[in-house]
């Protein structure tokens, strides 16, 4: 399954930008909380990064600990060329199976978790939670959330959001957690 979606994005991510405008809104919405709560020194995990448009906007904020990870080497190679940050560290790599041992100040995730089948979503939360410092942020926007995320992070906002895409409108939210 994991192979199958590292070949799609590897396929369509030369025009995948194209394909998610609203993703635009999120990076304001991730920027405005990281301006308020993150220094310019955290360090910072882009999970599911593709390719690279919230890591873009961050870059250009001047953070300077960023890590993104995503299933699709391609479309981490045109996150590269995007970014032109030779500090920032791009790993293709499967959540499921990295062995990750770094911990983060913030890790984000952007229509992420929709991909993982609910025996797998849990895998996912806990390594989320695992690679998060004490009093570290978790930023998910996504179509669907766990119900159970407030029993992983301290919830400190769900905001519900209607975004036009190019299939139409829809309902997206914006959790912020924090591990205690």
């Amino acid at each position: 399954e994991s192979k199958d979606y590292k070949n799609y994005y590897d396929e369509i991510s030369s025009k995948y930008d194209s394909y998610v405008p609203q993703n635009k809104e999120f990076t304001r919405l991730i920027n405005s909380f990281c301006r308020n709560y993150i220094s310019k020194n955290a360090k910072i995990l882009d999970l599911g990064a593709g390719t690279g448009i919230i890591s873009q906007a961050l870059a250009k904020e001047n953070y300077e600990n960023l890590t993104l990870i995503d299933i699709s080497p391609k479309s981490l190679d045109i996150a590269r060329e995007k970014i032109k940050n030779k500090k920032y560290e791009y790993i293709a790599a499967d959540v499921l199976t990295h062995n990750n041992k770094k911990r983060y100040d913030i890790i984000i995730t952007s229509m992420f978790l929709d991909y993982f089948k609910k025996e797998c979503l849990k895998k996912v939360i806990i390594f989320i939670k695992k690679h998060l410092k004490k009093d570290g942020y978790y930023l998910c926007i996504d179509r669907h959330l766990p119900e159970y995320l407030p029993n992983y992070f301290f919830q400190l906002k769900k905001e519900k959001l209607i975004l036009k895409t190019p299939e139409g409108e829809f309902l997206y939210y914006f959790f912020v957690g924090k591990k205690v």
